[in-house]
C-alpha cells in the first residue's frame, strides 16, 4: 500500500489515492509511480543482499564441513537436513550421532529436528531457530539462512577454530527529499 504525506492542490492527501486508477493528477500518479520505483528498488537490493548472503553461508557450510554440497538452488542443498548435521558435528562434535542420509521425507525432517536440537543446546535461543517447516517446505529460507548466520557468529565467540564466516555488509541507499516532498500542514 503506497502513501505519501504531500497534498494535492484540491487539499486532498495522496495518503487517500493508493493507486494510480485513484490519482486525480498527473503530479499525484507521478508521485504514486515514484514511489513504487522507490519500493521496487529497495526490494531488488534486497534481493541482491539476499542471493549475497546465502552464497557466502553455503560457501562457509562447505568450507567447515569439507564436503561439497549436492543440489542446483540452497533449498535442495540443505532440505535434507545432512549438511546442517555435519556443521553443527564440526562446530559441537558429537551433537548429533545418527544423520540419516535415506531420501524419504521423514527421515530427512528428522535430520533437521536433530540439528535444531543441536543449536539449542550449542546455545542459540529458541527465537533465533527457524521452524522445519521453513526449510523442508521452503517457506522461510531467509529465516533459515539468518539462523546459520547466527550461528556462525557464536562459533566465533565460542572459539571456533575452522573457516570463518563474514558477515555480508548491506548496501544502503539513502534518500533525500526536498521541502516541497515533505511539505506537512
Amino acid at each position: 500500500m503506497l502513501q505519501n504525506i504531500q497534498k494535492s492542490e484540491d487539499g486532498q492527501t495522496l495518503e487517500d489515492a493508493q493507486t494510480l486508477e485513484d490519482a486525480q493528477t498527473l503530479e499525484d500518479a507521478q508521485t504514486l509511480v515514484d514511489a513504487q520505483t522507490l519500493v521496487d528498488a529497495q526490494t531488488s537490493e534486497d534481493t541482491e543482499n539476499f542471493v549475497q548472503k546465502e552464497n557466502q553461508i553455503l560457501a562457509w557450510i562447505i568450507e567447515v564441513i569439507e564436503v561439497n554440497l549436492p543440489g542446483t538452488t540452497a533449498y535442495r542443498k540443505l532440505k535434507d537436513g545432512v549438511a546442517l548435521c555435519k556443521l553443527i558435528n564440526r562446530l559441537q562434535p558429537g551433537s548429533v550421532s545418527n544423520i540419516s542420509t535415506s531420501q524419504m521425507a521423514f527421515k530427512q525432517r528428522e535430520n533437521v529436528y536433530n540439528f535444531l536440537n543441536s543449536v539449542r543446546q550449542y546455545g542459540l535461543p529458541e527465537t533465533d531457530l527457524f521452524k522445519p517447516a521453513d526449510l523442508f517446505e521452503d517457506s522461510g529460507m531467509k529465516k533459515v539462512f539468518t539462523t546459520i548466520e547466527l550461528i556462525a557468529m557464536m562459533a566465533r565467540k565460542k572459539g571456533f577454530n575452522g573457516p570463518k564466516f563474514k558477515p555480508v555488509i548491506k548496501k544502503r541507499k539513502t534518500v533525500s527529499f526536498s521541502d516541497e516532498e515533505c511539505y506537512i500542514d
